[in-house]
């Protein structure tokens, strides 16, 4: 997720807050494990997800996968040496 989530970035998640198109979300991928993503489009019980680099392809952007895979939604990022990424409606800041 270069640019957004480096190597190494704790990141905190909420399993039980509400997802939209825009979020960045966790999901567990049978074949490959945990992943983050940002979700492209939301449809009822699927979603398709969509990385932040555009350089870089994915094989699980762009195909349809079961909202039931989403683990949380990523709410806070810390780099460190503590500078804190908020993630969510209107909260784009960064905090050094």
């Amino acid at each position: 997720m270069l640019p957004t989530i480096k190597p190494r970035d704790i990141l905190l998640i909420r399993s039980d807050s509400e997802i939209c198109t825009g979020d960045l979300v966790v999901v567990n991928i049978r074949a490959i494990g945990l992943v983050v993503k940002r979700i492209n489009q939301l449809d009822g019980k699927t979603l398709k997800l969509i990385g932040d680099n555009s350089r870089l392809g994915s094989s699980i952007c762009g195909v349809a996968m079961d909202k039931r895979c989403v683990i949380g939604k990523v709410i806070v990022s810390l780099t460190l040496p503590f500078k804190l990424k908020f993630f969510g409606r209107g909260s784009n800041i960064v905090h050094n």
